[in-house]
């Protein structure tokens, strides 16, 4: 029976694992592979279920690092099969065996296109998971609508349009010009209207990618993804599947913050305010960090350091930006490494904020200097350099540049040759207070 004609595979992993040394190992996978070989060779009609089992052995050489070059074409007989666990093994062979310019790739591509549209809901998950993991252009070229027709198809389930929008997403990142943007917009701007927070996550990591390719084409999404924010940050009903650490869906909230720092400020005074609610309350739930769980913190500042960063981009509430600037002075002295990188890089930021920060960026000169003379990290110490650069002005240029110049005699070398180049365009960029200065 299949069970007595799967434990030769079984067989065959244990003697394996059991050879004394090296050399034995080689001898016991050699004999396999010629056998194997030779099954192929001498069976031509061979039974789908034999076909398997030695496409698994296949793989289990390959997979310690053995060379496999026959046996493709039987993982390509295993796909048309309509038994599952047949065609899974001959999608996962595939995926492993063959690279994205592979010869074998236009042999799989009728078999891919036939389960996506099948309607199968198995077949199109493992259809859509190969497509992932190959990729290649011709693979791209000739799927990419297919996948489209599986993502837009109303009786497609939940999971498979999370599969299909990640598979357009590594399809657009390797190959732009194979998707349609035009095409999809109408789809995306549908699924982006169903409040399901696992289907949101994916289709939304999908618009991210495409948003910079054609903004204009995504400003039609703002408002939605607002209600969005508010419904995940404010709403009590979440389903509990999404919250981690009673944080709903973090992921997709950074995400959704990040999607509308690619566009201005709404222009809509009700999308403002629902979003400066938003935002409000993001800001003053930090304090609900303090002795939880190291995860619970995570979650809570990766939202927040996100939502800091759409205020100061958006750069158009001055309550919002005042109280996300004390927030970033409060992580300066974190215990946290990466809470005091992360303060460091967005308060750079809110050195360009067309609200005036220079005073009380000054009142916490003294700590970023101190970042810059004793952090152990040397990407901290850049982001500390970037801030005192930024906060730099014609009232302390000459202070500033001076405790450089003492600075660099003892700054580590990996660091020195920027502090050089930020004092010399300091410098040129304040020559005119101070020509004496300068000359010096």
């Amino acid at each position: 029976g299949p069970g007595k004609q799967m434990r030769s595979l079984m067989t065959f992993i244990s003697d394996v694992r059991k050879s004394p040394d090296r050399e034995a190992e080689l001898a016991r996978i050699s004999k396999e592979l010629a056998h194997i070989r030779k099954q192929f060779a001498s069976i031509p009609t061979m039974d789908s279920y034999l076909r398997k089992k030695y496409v698994c052995k296949l793989l289990y050489i390959f997979m310690l690092g053995h060379e496999v070059d026959f046996g493709y074409m039987e993982a390509v007989k295993l796909i048309s099969s309509q038994n599952f666990s047949e065609k899974q093994i001959g999608y996962l062979a595939l995926s492993i065996f063959l690279h994205e310019t592979h010869d074998m790739i236009p042999l799989i591509i009728n078999s891919l296109q036939r389960d996506l549209e099948s309607g199968n809901e198995n077949f199109q998950s493992l259809a859509l998971t190969a497509i992932g993991n190959i990729g290649g252009k011709e693979m791209a070229q000739s799927l990419a609508g297919a996948v489209i027709k599986v993502l837009s198809d109303s009786n497609t389930k939940i999971g498979i349009k999370k599969k299909s929008s990640l598979c357009l997403l590594n399809m657009h990142r390797k190959f732009p010009n194979t998707i349609s943007i035009e095409g999809l917009l109408p789809v995306l701007k549908r699924l982006f209207e169903q409040y399901h927070l696992g289907l949101l996550t994916s289709v939304t990591s999908l618009i991210l990618e495409l948003t910079p390719s054609q903004p204009s084409a995504f400003e039609s999404f703002i408002e939605q993804a607002i209600i969005i924010l508010s419904k995940i940050v404010l709403g009590k009903d979440n389903p509990r599947d999404y919250v981690y650490y009673n944080v709903t869906n973090p992921w997709l909230q950074s995400k959704i913050l990040r999607f509308l720092r690619k566009f201005p400020c709404p222009s809509s005074s009700s999308a403002q305010e629902k979003l400066f609610t938003t935002l409000n309350y993001i800001l003053s739930n930090t304090d609900a960090a303090k002795n939880q769980t190291v995860n619970h913190r995570n979650a809570l500042n990766c939202v927040l350091f996100e939502a800091v960063d759409l205020i100061i981009y958006h750069d158009c509430n001055d309550d919002l930006l005042k109280q996300a600037a004390l927030l970033l002075a409060k992580f300066l002295s974190a215990r946290d490494t990466n809470l005091r990188y992360l303060a460091l890089e967005s308060m750079s930021h809110l050195t360009k904020s067309s609200t005036d920060f220079s005073t009380f960026l000054l009142q916490h000169q003294q700590i970023v200097f101190t970042a810059l003379i004793e952090e152990p990290d040397i990407s901290i110490r850049r982001r500390a350099l970037e801030l005192i650069y930024g906060m730099c002005n014609s009232e302390n240029f000459a202070v500033v540049c001076s405790d450089l110049l003492k600075e660099i005699p003892n700054s580590d070398y990996l660091i020195r040759e920027e502090m050089v180049v930020q004092i010399a365009i300091l410098a040129e960029k304040f020559a005119s207070f101070n020509y004496g200065w300068y000359i010096d």
